[in-house]
């Protein structure tokens, strides 16, 4: 059975970079697609903390989660979609 592909948005925050590497510690982990506005962000994250770094091998869609376009392409083929704020 595929994994589950689940999109998180807000990856870069405190909180959805600890809900991102929560998910990505679990035994039976999805694929997790990681919504960032900001590569470099989450780069700079991971450089800071290493425990970070695990969400630097998540597939990332660079975009602002005000453009509708791009968030319907984004979650397409996604069983769930996690919104951080």
């Amino acid at each position: 059975m595929p994994r589950q592909t689940i999109l998180l948005t807000g990856a870069t925050g405190h909180l959805g970079a600890t809900i991102a590497k929560d998910i990505l510690g679990r035994p039976d982990a999805p694929r997790l697609r990681l919504l960032v506005r900001n590569d470099d962000k989450l780069r700079k994250l991971a450089a800071s903390d290493r425990s970070m770094e695990p969400l630097l091998g998540c597939e990332r869609v660079v975009t602002d989660i005000r453009h509708a376009s791009t968030i319907e392409r984004s979650v397409a083929g996604d069983e769930a979609v996690t919104q951080m704020c």
